[in-house]
């Protein structure tokens, strides 16, 4: 895979800034000088099509049988009719098959891998892409992350469920048939609690929802966003950790994820094509890595119908380093100011 295309000429000066976000509770340090230093050539490649071909329209029996599907009235499970196909991970990290207790290893706790791996299998076509989807079609790839996290909800032994998805080996990705990833834990990952913990924060500080008025502030400052559908906002967050770092959230305070209706859907897909099709013009259709965050399944309804789900987007530009594992604390060498304004001209 070819880098991506060189980051623009800042617009902004050379200092370096510490910067906080306040709705997912972390620190940024905005270094735009580092950008210069030199950076390893990404070079990963896909396993090739005939790998890939499992994924494909007619290789049904390839795969798991299919837990859902979008597919024309008269299709029938299985059969190769289907626009969206969802299957269990034929490599599972978590099985829902374990059971939920935990027992002490000394210090420790374990537990068997208790859990959902499930993958979502977007077209059925190895050649396509969310940014050529069109909008009907990745609305469509929603709804089937919607429909499944609804399904393993009911699940008392999970305590949440996150989609994600890798385009690129650079980003993690190793089969190049368009498709994401559901994955159900039994417990509630520390960085979604770090998010959880600083938009209550917020709320009992102001009285709002956190990503609301970062909604409503970036529509009026317009320097960070990239693209307004209306329903939909794409915008470079304030805190961005890495370059071109995008995030894709309902305009208005939304349902849980997985109570969507159809309408919300479909204005943050085309918003989310959008920003991917810009990224692809200025970066010449990089890795990257996307993921849905929503609310837990087992927390207070008030916390949980508090939250604002939103889809972040991550391109892969370059390899980070230790402080970034050892403190969780991301360099970022491109303010986020700089990334809106290219992409809103791609």
């Amino acid at each position: 895979m070819e880098r991506a295309a060189a980051m623009p000429t800042p617009v902004h000066p050379q200092h370096s800034e510490l910067r906080k976000d306040p709705w997912r509770g972390h620190w940024v340090i905005m270094a735009p000088g580092r950008a210069a230093r030199p950076q390893p050539a990404f070079r990963r490649s896909l396993l090739d099509a005939t790998v890939a071909g499992p994924f494909a329209a007619g290789q049904e029996d390839h795969t798991p049988s299919e837990v859902f599907a979008v597919r024309p009235d008269g299709g029938k499970a299985n059969d190769a009719t289907w626009r969206v196909r969802v299957v269990p991970n034929l490599y599972p990290a978590l099985r829902v098959e374990h059971g939920p207790e935990a027992v002490a290893d000394g210090p420790a706790d374990k537990m068997a891998g208790l859990g959902a791996h499930e993958v979502i299998i977007e077209d059925p076509s190895k050649d396509a892409d969310l940014t050529t989807m069109p909008v009907r079609r990745l609305t469509e790839v929603l709804w089937a992350w919607r429909c499944r996290l609804q399904d393993l909800r009911r699940d008392t032994r999970l305590a949440c469920g996150i989609v994600f998805r890798h385009r690129g080996a650079d980003a993690g990705a190793t089969l190049a048939h368009p498709h994401s990833q559901l994955v159900a834990l039994p417990f509630v990952p520390a960085a979604l609690t770090t998010e959880l913990q600083a938009a209550h924060a917020y709320r009992l500080a102001h009285g709002r929802c956190a990503l609301c008025d970062v909604v409503r502030h970036e529509r009026e400052l317009r320097a960070r966003v990239v693209f307004d559908g209306g329903g939909a906002l794409a915008w470079a967050p304030f805190a961005s950790r890495a370059p071109y770092e995008l995030c894709v959230a309902p305009a208005d305070h939304p349902h849980p994820f997985e109570d969507a209706s159809e309408p919300v859907l479909a204005a943050v897909a085309a918003t989310l094509k959008e920003a991917l099709v810009r990224l692809d013009a200025v970066l010449n259709a990089p890795p990257y890595r996307l993921w849905l965050r929503n609310a837990p399944w087992r927390i207070p309804g008030e916390e949980r119908h508090g939250h604002h789900w939103h889809i972040s987007l991550l391109p892969i530009t370059h390899q980070e380093g230790a402080l970034e594992e050892a403190t969780g604390v991301h360099i970022n060498t491109l303010l986020p100011e700089d990334a809106a304004a290219s992409l809103r001209g791609a």
